[in-house]
C-alpha cells in the first residue's frame, strides 16, 4: 500500500514538473478598433448654489450665537463621559474576544 502511494506521488510530481517546464502556449494581442469615432461632450454643472456680492452693511445680517444653557453645558459634558465610557468598554470586549480566540 504504502509503495503503491510513494509511486503515485513521484509521478504526480513528475507530471507537475514536466508541465510548469512547458510553459504556456503564446499569446497574441489583436487591437480592437472602434466603429465610431467617440466624441468627448463637457458635463455642464448645474448652478447648485447662488452667489449674491454682499454689501457694505452684510454684517449687520450676522446674527451672534448664544452660549449654551448651564444645563446644556452639563448635559453635553454628561454625553462626553458617557461615549468615552462606551468607546473604553468596546475596546475592551474587543481585546477580550481577540484573546479568548487566538
Amino acid at each position: 500500500m504504502l509503495v503503491r502511494v510513494r509511486i503515485a506521488l513521484f509521478l504526480l510530481a513528475l507530471v507537475m514538473t514536466v508541465a510548469a517546464a512547458t510553459g504556456p502556449p503564446e499569446q497574441t494581442i489583436t487591437p480592437v478598433a472602434p466603429a465610431v469615432e467617440q466624441r468627448v461632450e463637457p458635463v455642464v454643472p448645474a448652478p447648485e448654489q447662488q452667489v449674491t456680492a454682499a454689501g457694505g452693511d452684510a454684517s449687520a445680517q450676522v446674527q451672534p450665537v448664544s452660549p449654551p444653557s448651564p444645563v446644556g453645558r452639563v448635559a453635553g459634558g454628561i454625553a462626553k463621559v458617557a461615549v468615552a465610557i462606551v468607546g473604553g468598554a468596546v475596546a475592551v470586549g474587543t481585546t477580550l474576544a481577540f484573546l479568548l480566540l487566538i
